[in-house]
């Protein structure tokens, strides 16, 4: 059986993959993964990533920078 936190690391990736919506990623999040410190910083980014633009939003390079934090994450989540 798989861990709370491969599933949600397996879960971002295929996120960041476009294989699956947002929707469907907080929907299949298993309700133990919200107790998990390292499980709830990867979401809270995921759910805050800034967009890239002039009005509220950052430079390309501040965002790709944040995107390969997240990544960083969802690695260390598989490990």
């Amino acid at each position: 059986m798989s861990s709370p936190r491969s599933i949600v690391a397996d879960l971002a990736a295929s996120l960041y993959a476009g294989e699956i919506e947002y929707q469907e990623f907080v929907a299949s999040i298993p309700p133990e993964a919200e107790k998990d410190r390292e499980i709830f910083q990867l979401i809270d980014l995921i759910e805050h990533e800034p967009k890239i633009g002039r009005l509220f939003g950052v430079s390309q390079m501040d965002h790709d920078l944040y995107v390969a934090d997240i990544h960083t994450k969802i690695n260390a989540l598989k490990n």
